[in-house]
């Protein structure tokens, strides 16, 4: 006769902070007691609140591939009583991006619950040619982390996001088990972040063509004209509407020219209508052919 065995679901917060600057070698740590039992690991996940909080409104996005486990970079798990290492996971970041990649064919849940991109793959066939995927600030899903006003306001705040732990101990690639936390007398996780350059990078630029532009290459930048007696305003045709553009408010870029460069701060961005977007600076010494680039 089969007799019914009682479940409960709990929640675990870090032993060590409850917040955390996604530096390298930063460490996240959680602790399951021996008193937990019998633990089913496949359907237990990480709960990641995320917020962009750039000192210059950097929009800035998590690796498209990776999601939120860009942030990881290395798991280490030990038996809590003992201190026996019992698994590690190095480049943890890196591998779950090839498996986002390709172990699975519909990517619905990934992009609404662990942060990647509409296009997941590192690159994409183009008439037969294969070509580094590039992810643009028009694009709805790599604007969660940094989404701005219609005024080019940064309005970031915490977004979370939920992604399992894929472990050899939580049987993540195999047949469905219960993890014995009693007889392994508990477990100790330890979390290791990745650098911020390794999990998240700014997005491109896109013109009104559907042209990609690297507001961070030493070759690309924003072209504007420069408008005579008129303050420190500066105005771009190549961009109709504040998302392709890039940038926020706040923003501290270089203002490249034939003159001399200058590295000031974005004040407003504005519609002034006739297809023209207006980008007030904090300075501005009167130049032509300029081109705008973030540092």
């Amino acid at each position: 006769m089969s007799q019914q065995i009682a479940s409960k679901m709990i929640s675990l917060v870090p032993t060590n902070g409850t917040e955390f600057d996604v530096n390298s070698g930063q460490k996240v740590i959680f602790e399951l007691q021996p008193s937990l039992g019998l633990v089913k690991g496949r359907d237990s996940y990480l709960a990641i609140d995320v917020l962009n909080n750039s000192s210059d409104n950097k929009r800035l996005m998590l690796n498209h591939s990776a999601g939120v486990d860009s942030i990881i970079d290395r798991v280490d798990i030990y038996s809590l009583r003992t201190g026996q290492h019992l698994e590690t996971l190095q480049n943890y970041n890196q591998w779950a991006s090839i498996t986002n990649q390709y172990l699975f064919e519909n990517k619905t849940n990934l992009q609404q619950l662990q942060g990647v991109g509409t296009v997941v793959n590192a690159k994409q066939n183009t008439g037969g040619n294969l070509t580094a995927t590039v992810n643009t600030s028009d694009d709805l899903n790599n604007n969660i982390l940094s989404p701005i006003s219609t005024t080019g306001q940064a309005f970031y705040n915490f977004r979370r996001y939920t992604v399992p732990l894929k472990a050899g101990i939580f049987r993540y690639w195999d047949d469905e088990r219960l993890c014995n936390v009693m007889g392994l007398q508990g477990l100790r996780i330890e979390l290791t972040l990745a650098s911020p350059s390794e999990a998240c990078f700014g997005m491109d630029a896109i013109k009104s063509d559907g042209t990609a532009v690297d507001l961070y290459d030493a070759t690309g930048g924003i072209a504007c004209q420069d408008l005579a007696g008129a303050g420190f305003n500066l105005r771009t045709t190549d961009h109709t509407d504040f998302n392709s553009l890039g940038l926020a408010v706040g923003n501290q870029i270089t203002v490249k020219s034939n003159v001399a460069d200058l590295e000031t701060t974005i004040n407003a961005i504005a519609d002034v209508g006739g297809g023209e977007l207006q980008i007030t600076l904090a300075n501005h010494s009167r130049q032509s052919q300029l081109v705008i680039k973030l540092f």
